[in-house]
């Protein structure tokens, strides 16, 4: 905080101008105007402008590291960038050049154009030298793409995916782009994924940059992603910006939304509201079934509060219940809603309250009390369906959490939920289309004795527990495929292990329904994507017990019929190619290697040994390739090999996971102890290993955490939410007390990011509760199904 004391009254009114001389440090801390380093950082022959670029990081709150500002998001104003620089560098900020002047000793100076009203923290401007690829959108509007030299052509997916999504988004919002230039860059050091600076988006490599021809179907998934999230707040957080980060969620909830709905737009083939469903529906649920979850809507005020909630709620749960409410409106009431909010407050500030207001005027609901618990407290329902008698289905909803039975306080606390119910065909749907928060238990008429599917399509943000009737006659539905909805198979899976972690249902149910669906022939990558993640999940806590052996020989049974189906290449004849082939197949594939399976890690290392000959396997491949090294002997050297010859972010990445899969305790420490102090790691990418590390050895990953505190915390003391994710990742999969007793003991004397800290801590309560609730239901339920094998 600077005091500054002026030499006399300013009458009001009074325009007055104060310059200030400042200095800041150009380091590699990744926020504020920091030094990014190229892949030549260590050859000395390459002069040090070469090998370095700079580049700004100010959300949330760090444009006051580069000069002195009122660094608040509401205290918008106009800023007109100079910049002094080498006179072979490029240099970019929010807004085009305006004029370039010669100076002496090799530097000239660089003048842009004022920007528009804007908050601090979307200022940005970079320097260095970069390649770039342009193109023109229909409306006039200059797009380029800038990358490091020489990966200009890595560039072009994500160049054709902006042109097009910025003249989306114009139709879209009714609102022009309000710049004369959009510039993406690519920055080999970044925390974050990418940032919506106006005018100059910065991005990690590999959310911008795909090698056409190699890169996987996963990687243009994420770049398509990544891009359309970050144009959607051109207009959603820069035109019109929250008034505090308490409604963080207004600018991240409806980019995750909308980012989501252009990919859909422009690839519809690829299933992506069905793969939201199993993503981002699935990990907001999972974090807010927590007691130290927050609402949507947070009060937060010191920039380390801040960090900490750039995380699902804001994200994944503010874009669900977008989409609820979309459902609920309708698509032409939204949009007119939002088209009316962005005019109402364009390069402006405003409220969630302002834009229930908008979305009120357009549709004539009060969206508002519809919205107000949703937004406001923290959790969500269980929606209880059950047949009270032959013809009659009875509703009731209570809070779901993950640590506490079915209290007094949990069955007071009621939503408004919107019910969508599918049925048989044939079946006529219950009468209901909402269940009020007033309501304690509603009865409806069901005439048919078949199946019922309570949030048909998974729009609503809840959990369905059905009593024994209904789910069996669900499961048996599966099991003959009547079941059609992607989503709603998708949702059922999640639902069940859940449910089961939380106490309300026998882990058993979950088991018998993953069964049922595999056993269907299921060939949906999402409703596989939540079923690996489940058993996985699964896997982990029963780690602790005799019985994990049997538990990945189940997890192995599940796959393998619809691994063998798609085999290791893709064969059209057979129809096993296809985008969302390539998806699956390198889904089951990577699970089978991680299970166990000693074919598939063959046929793995296989791929790996032309790898090592320089030869092409298909980049799909590589995170099953990858882990299969990773099990044979000399898997950290053979990896780190593979690693350093690398061009290509997106195989650096598949390797340093395969390398946190490292079955020997005292190599995967190995692995850990390299990416941190070896040098030959992006500090971000440590993140990489060590979500890996926790996953297959959990043991290994939170001793490295403890023994290794100081380096981390120092290394990441200004980029907290990266510490916290590390944090988060390493705590999640522990499950005994002894791990619980040392978690708590070490960081009650370690400085951490406190929310983080504490829900890890609850999840590894919740782990416990789980496992000893139903270790001998588990263990009972393997047993059966070994013997009918």
């Amino acid at each position: 905080m600077v005091t500054l004391q002026l030499g006399g009254e300013l009458a009001a009114g009074t325009t007055a101008v104060l310059r200030l001389r400042f200095t800041a440090l150009l380091g590699d801390n990744m926020c504020g105007f920091y030094r990014a380093a190229h892949n030549n950082t260590m050859d000395e022959s390459v002069p040090p402008e070469m090998r370095y670029m700079a580049v700004t990081q100010f959300e949330p709150a760090d444009a006051r590291r580069a000069f002195p500002c009122w660094d608040e998001p509401s205290l918008k104003a106009t800023f007109e960038i100079t910049l002094i620089v080498p006179q072979h560098c490029t240099a970019l900020s929010n807004m085009p050049a305006l004029a370039e002047t010669p100076l002496a000793g090799g530097k000239r100076q660089v003048s842009f154009a004022p920007t528009p009203k804007m908050s601090t923290y979307l200022v940005a401007f970079a320097v260095g030298n970069f390649d770039y690829l342009e193109a023109t959108t229909a409306e006039g509007v200059l797009v380029r793409v800038y990358t490091p030299t020489g990966k200009a052509q890595q560039g072009r997916f994500a160049l054709t995916m902006a042109a097009n999504t910025l003249h989306y988004y114009i139709e879209y919002y009714g609102v022009p782009y309000p710049l004369q230039k959009l510039d993406l860059i690519a920055v080999p050091d970044f925390a974050a994924g990418a940032m919506e600076n106006w005018g100059l988006v910065t991005f990690r490599e590999n959310a911008l940059l795909i090698e056409e021809g190699i890169s996987s179907v996963l990687s243009r998934k994420r770049v398509a992603y990544v891009v359309g999230h970050e144009l959607a707040h051109q207009w959603f957080g820069n035109l019109v910006t929250m008034r505090w980060w308490s409604d963080l969620w207004l600018n991240e909830g409806f980019a995750t939304f909308v980012g989501t709905q252009a990919v859909d737009h422009f690839f519809p083939h690829w299933d992506t509201w069905t793969e939201f469903v199993a993503s981002e529906l699935s990990r907001a649920l999972e974090l807010d079934a927590l007691q130290s979850t927050h609402p949507i809507a947070v009060a937060v005020s010191s920039p380390a509060q801040i960090g900490e909630i750039f995380d699902a709620i804001s994200y994944a749960k503010g874009a669900s219940v977008i989409r609820m409410l979309a459902d609920y409106l309708g698509e032409d009431a939204l949009r007119r809603g939002l088209r009316l909010y962005l005019d109402r407050f364009a390069y402006a500030n405003a409220e969630t309250e302002d834009l229930w207001r908008a979305l009120s005027e357009v549709s004539g609901a009060d969206v508002a009390s519809a919205m107000a618990d949703w937004v406001n407290r923290p959790g969500y329902p269980v929606v209880s369906v059950s047949l009270s008698a032959a013809t009659t289905v009875e509703w009731s909803q209570w809070r779901m959490r993950h640590l506490c039975e079915k209290d007094q306080e949990q069955q007071e606390e009621r939503w408004w939920v919107p019910l969508r119910v599918a049925t048989a065909g044939g079946c006529a749907a219950p009468p209901i289309s909402t269940l009020d928060a007033g309501v304690g238990a509603l009865r409806t008429p069901f005439e048919c004795d078949s199946w019922l599917k309570a949030n048909s399509g998974q729009v609503g943000v809840y959990r369905v527990l059905y009593d024994d009737a209904l789910q069996a006659r669900l499961q048996q539905a599966l099991s003959r495929g009547e079941v059609a909805c992607a989503a709603d198979r998708v949702g059922l899976a999640s639902d069940a292990f859940a449910l089961a972690l939380a106490g309300f249902q026998r882990t058993s149910r979950a088991l018998d329904l993953s069964l049922a669906l595999a056993t269907a022939g299921e060939q949906n990558y999402a409703v596989w994507s939540e079923l690996v993640a489940d058993i996985a999940d699964f896997a982990r806590v029963w780690r602790q017990g005799p019985t994990h052996e049997r538990v990945l020989a189940f997890e192995r049974s599940l796959l393998l019929p619809a691994a063998q189906k798609l085999g290791w290449e893709a064969e059209p004849s057979r129809g096993t190619d296809g985008d969302l082939a390539a998806n699956l197949r390198a889904l089951l594939l990577l699970a089978l290697v991680q299970s166990g399976d000693s074919a598939a890690a063959s046929e793995g290392l296989i791929r790996f040994t032309l790898i090592e000959e320089q030869q092409q396997v298909a980049a799909d491949l590589w995170p099953a390739v990858f882990s299969a090294a990773a099990r044979a002997p000399g898997g950290l050297a053979r990896l780190q090999a593979v690693f350093r010859r690398a061009s290509l972010q997106e195989q650096r990445t598949a390797v340093l996971a395969a390398m946190g899969s490292l079955p020997d305790p005292s190599v995967c420490r190995q692995a850990l102890e390299w990416a941190c102090h070896s040098g030959e790691v992006r500090k971000q990418d440590v993140y990489i290993v060590a979500h890996s590390a926790s996953r297959h050895s959990p043991e290994v990953a939170w001793a490295w955490l403890r023994d290794d505190w100081a380096w981390l915390s120092g290394n990441f003391a200004d980029s907290l939410t990266l510490l916290g994710r590390m944090v988060q990742s390493v705590l999640e999969p522990l499950a005994t007390e002894t791990q619980l007793c040392d978690a708590e003991t070490f960081f009650a004397a370690h400085v951490a990011p406190p929310r983080t800290v504490q829900q890890g801590l609850e999840t590894i309560r919740a782990n416990i509760a789980w496992l000893a609730r139903d270790r001998d239901d588990v263990a009972r339920w393997l047993a059966s199904h070994q013997k009918a094998e």
